[in-house]
C-alpha cells in the first residue's frame, strides 16, 4: 500500500529523489575492477548495443541523448556489454521530478545506471563508477551530482563506496505546467550516503 500511494503521489503532484554529491578532489577511490572488464565511452554506432541492454530503451532515445551531448559510460566483460550509465551537464532533465537543474559547466549528473542481471553483485557498478569519476576528473568536472529514490536502497551501495555524500531532498511538486523542483539541503552537510 505504501509503494502505491508514493507511486500515485509521485505521478501526480509529488515527486522526491535524494541528492548525492561527490566532489571530485582527489584522492578519487581506487576500486579493484572485476576480471575481465573494460570500461570505454559509448558512441552512437553502439546505440542498438545499448537497447539490446536496457529494457524500453531504443537505440533513437540513446543517439538523441548522445547528440544532446550527454556522456554514456559503458562496461564490457568479454566484449560483451554488461553496464551503462550516463553524464549530463548544462540543463539537465530530471523526468521523475518533470522539472530540469540548470548546472554550471564544471558539474555534471549522473543517471541511468543499469547493470546486466547476470552481473549483479559482482561490483560492477562500483568499478564502473570509479572509471566514471576519474574520467570526469580529466575532464576538468569539479562535482558530480546522483539523484536516486528513496525506496531504492541497493542503488545506495556504489555511491557509499564511491565516497558520495547527501546534500538533500529534490522534490517535484505541483500539477502540470505549474510543477516546480526544490532542494531540501540537508542540516549535516559532513553525512554520508
Amino acid at each position: 500500500m505504501h509503494s502505491l500511494a508514493i507511486k500515485v503521489l509521485a505521478a501526480t503532484c509529488c515527486s522526491r529523489l535524494v541528492v548525492l554529491e561527490r566532489r571530485l578532489t582527489p584522492p578519487l577511490p581506487e576500486l579493484e575492477s572485476p576480471p575481465e572488464m573494460e570500461y570505454s565511452l559509448l558512441g552512437p554506432a553502439q546505440a542498438s548495443e545499448y537497447a539490446a541492454l536496457v529494457p524500453k530503451a531504443s537505440p533513437e532515445q540513446v543517439r538523441r541523448r548522445m547528440s544532446a551531448g550527454d556522456l554514456c559510460f559503458a562496461v564490457r566483460h568479454r566484449g560483451r556489454l554488461v553496464g551503462v550509465s550516463w553524464a549530463s551537464t548544462g540543463r539537465v532533465r530530471m523526468p521523475y521530478l518533470r522539472a530540469s537543474l540548470l548546472l554550471p559547466p564544471d558539474e555534471a549528473v549522473v543517471d541511468g545506471a543499469f547493470v546486466a542481471p547476470d552481473m549483479r553483485g559482482r561490483h560492477v557498478a562500483s568499478a564502473a563508477g570509479a572509471f566514471r569519476l576519474n574520467w570526469l576528473q580529466a575532464a576538468g568536472y569539479r562535482r558530480v551530482i546522483a539523484a536516486i529514490l528513496p525506496e531504492n536502497a541497493s542503488a545506495f551501495g556504489p555511491p557509499k563506496k564511491l565516497g558520495y555524500r547527501l546534500i538533500g531532498i529534490a522534490y517535484g511538486v505541483g500539477l502540470g505546467g505549474l510543477r516546480r523542483m526544490f532542494i531540501a539541503l540537508d542540516g549535516d552537510a559532513d553525512g554520508q550516503a
